[in-house]
């Protein structure tokens, strides 16, 4: 051995013990205590949390930061008993801070020196601090974000997030492009030129818990667009960044990101903050379905001119509720995680939940148990994150909506169910969207037995008999129905 990485005190009686041995102690302490600390890896271990604070009467000043435990990337701890104050940045050019915990060692006390031939204790205030507390220091770290981002755009910080989320995905070095927003030479990059057998390590440093944002309308706390808790070990998170799958400390985080945002969004939350009441909705546009109507009947297409006449007439009767006047992009949402959860009334799901998506996305309604939507939503772990303008990845995107339904469940004209919500993830497969169910002139293909086999039913729109065998071609904002297993 020529250098010990980890060294402890060997005593024996007759040592004349000193401060160095007493400090090789400490120092083994440590060293352990941070190769345990790496070995589970980093993150936040529990509270930290966060709040825009400000005097009373006065607009917010400072960012409160709770007591909490963590783990740094150097294996170190970072535990907080108190609520840390930071103040809000001044005015400036900068748009968007990473809030980071850091370490900090301050010495304290203070003592008499004897025994030293350098220092004379009965000369003054002579001394020396016995004691050094670790504790915990917050700083703001700017971030460069791209120069093309709107403060005043109401989808600021959803584009801010994605783009955090996004240089995490790259600093993760996946070796197999399967993302849509690898770039066209990350495509054909050969995968058998990658050295498959590098080890991964720790990354070290500070410990994220949250971006501030300096948006038009004041500063806004981002929490999950940085805050990563303590879940796998750094093996397990290098090699799932690595083999292009996300960590699930990060699906966690975009996914709760998302609703955060949406909770802050949605019309009746801002109203019920505000003490006034949201906006009316909007009907639909009566002579713009009829329009579409008619294109679809001289194409040739059967079912849906039929769907929107009878969409117009219920407008018209006042059978059919008003479509919401609102949109996930006007609630300033450019991409969304690969799942999460939508606000839903128990009626006319249809048309709240599509007019939420941009016109000519792939949109299709299937029916669960609420206990197996939440384990689809977990499978979409490892999706990309969903576009919602085409500038943002593949379009139109393509979007399954999961309705949570009682069991057992008796399909009706109308897909509706008893929950508060409905979920969405990323489109397991890529149906073909450009073609007429009820045109299609060949045979379905056979049912593929899944894991989710058994355990969706789904709402017809469509009587073309040859749907009943299988899977059919998806129109826009189409949806198929049977018992069948999930295919999308």
């Amino acid at each position: 051995m020529t250098k010990p990485e980890i060294s402890r005190l060997n005593p024996f009686d007759g040592l004349f013990l000193r401060a160095v041995h007493l400090q090789q102690i400490q120092l083994y302490t440590q060293a352990l205590s941070h190769a345990l600390g790496l070995a589970g890896g980093p993150g936040v271990v529990h509270g930290y949390g966060l709040a825009l604070a400000a005097d009373p009467g006065k607009p917010p000043s400072r960012i409160d930061v709770r007591p909490g435990l963590a783990v740094d990337g150097d294996g170190r701890i970072l535990l907080s008993t108190s609520t840390i104050r930071v103040p809000l940045p001044k005015a400036g050019e900068t748009l968007a801070w990473q809030l980071e915990l850091v370490a900090n060692e301050e010495p304290f006390g203070q003592e008499k020196s004897y025994g030293d031939l350098c220092v004379d204790p009965c000369k003054g205030d002579s001394g020396t601090a016995p004691f050094v507390g670790e504790g915990v220091d917050v700083r703001l770290a700017p971030l460069r974000v791209p120069a093309e981002f709107d403060q005043g755009s109401p989808a600021f910080r959803n584009r801010v997030a994605s783009w955090h989320f996004e240089q995490e995905r790259r600093k993760g070095a996946p070796l197999i492009p399967a993302s849509d927003r690898d770039s066209t030479d990350e495509e054909v990059r050969p995968i058998t030129g990658t050295d498959w057998a590098a080890p991964t390590g720790p990354v070290p440093g500070p410990v994220g818990i949250a971006l501030l944002l300096r948006t038009a309308a004041g500063f806004v706390l981002d929490v999950w667009a940085a805050r990563r808790d303590r879940v796998q070990t750094a093996p397990e998170t290098g090699w799932t960044h690595r083999l292009a799958m996300r960590p699930w400390q990060v699906f966690i985080a975009q996914l709760l990101q998302f609703q955060d945002q949406l909770g802050s969004a949605w019309p009746a939350t801002r109203a019920a903050a505000s003490d006034t009441p949201p906006a009316p909705s909007a009907r639909p546009d009566v002579s713009t379905q009829l329009t579409e109507a008619l294109e679809h009947l001289q194409s040739g297409k059967r079912r849906k001119p039929i769907d929107l006449v009878e969409n117009v007439l219920a407008t018209l009767r006042g059978d059919r509720a008003a479509a919401p006047g609102l949109s996930l992009v006007g609630l300033g949402f450019e991409d969304l995680p690969p799942a999460g959860y939508l606000p839903a009334q128990k009626e006319n799901i249809y048309d709240r939940i599509r007019w939420l998506f941009p016109e000519g996305s792939g949109v299709v309604f299937n029916a669960y148990r609420a206990d197996t939507i939440v384990e689809l939503v977990a499978r979409a772990q490892h999706a990309d994150r969903i576009p919602l303008i085409r500038d943002g990845g593949i379009w139109p995107p393509r979007i399954e909506i999961m309705v949570p339904v009682p069991e057992p469940y008796t399909d009706g004209h109308d897909l509706q169910t008893t929950r508060s919500w409905v979920a969405f993830r990323r489109a397991v497969c890529i149906p073909l969207y450009t073609e007429d169910p009820m045109r299609a002139p060949e045979p379905a293909p056979a049912i593929t037995a899944t894991a989710d086999a058994g355990t969706s039913y789904r709402r017809s729109v469509t009587d073309n008999p040859a749907a009943a065998g299988g899977t059919v071609p998806l129109s826009p904002m189409q949806s198929t129905s049977g018992s069948q297993p999930d295919s999308h």
